[in-house]
């Protein structure tokens, strides 16, 4: 069986403040929520502390003993036993002290500046702390746009050269001779597929 400080803060209140004997905190736990007559501990702050009690006894006993031989110089024949819990008392009270006082602070109302906001994926407009709009993403383009934008951009590059570089006149009268568009494109280093586009167009 071990002991346990339980300090428990609610809406800034401490609504726990005692030691539990327990074998586990999970236990101590349990045991107090079973005391502050709660279902669950929601909205409950609260710090578990195992005190270790038989270490500081034997420890406390040994300090005093030796003091004690050091003055009288023979070995203590007093029960320590009222001034080692004593000891043991403040000890543990200055161990807990800060938990309890770092409780008080984080329920205590008006001491946090920070203004936590909630994430909404499907917000179309945030505004940051410092309050700047941000504006909203762009809308991806739907898959035919980028197949159209991917043509028109293959369509303007030619081997290095853009569609105005070409002399369209020159390429016209080599297709009214041989009405070929493959050898066309083979013959101007064009792209066969810009030269079709360019007779449908035209009506070549």
């Amino acid at each position: 069986m071990k002991l346990f400080k339980i300090v428990a803060s609610k809406a800034g209140r401490i609504v726990f403040d005692d030691r539990i004997k327990a074998d586990s905190p999970r236990t101590a736990r349990e045991q107090m929520k079973s005391v502050l007559g709660l279902q669950s501990l929601t909205g409950v702050v609260y710090s578990i502390t195992e005190i270790p009690v038989e270490l500081i006894k034997e420890l406390v006993h040994a300090r005093v003993a030796e003091v004690v031989l050091n003055r009288n110089g023979s070995a203590p024949s007093v029960d320590f036993s009222s001034l080692i819990n004593a000891a043991v008392a403040d000890a543990i009270g200055a161990r807990l002290r800060p938990i309890e006082q770092r409780l008080v602070a984080l329920e205590a109302p008006g001491q946090s500046t920070t203004t936590r906001r909630r994430f909404d994926a499907f917000q179309r407009e945030s505004t940051p702390a410092n309050g700047s709009a941000t504006p909203a993403p762009a809308t991806p383009a739907t898959p035919a746009a980028r197949t159209a934008t991917r043509r028109q951009r293959k369509a303007r590059q030619i081997t290095g050269r853009t569609v105005a570089d070409v002399n369209w006149a020159m390429v016209r009268r080599f297709y009214s001779r041989n009405k070929s568009p493959k050898q066309t494109a083979a013959h101007f280093d064009l792209s066969l597929n810009t030269v079709k586009a360019r007779i449908r167009r035209e009506k070549w």
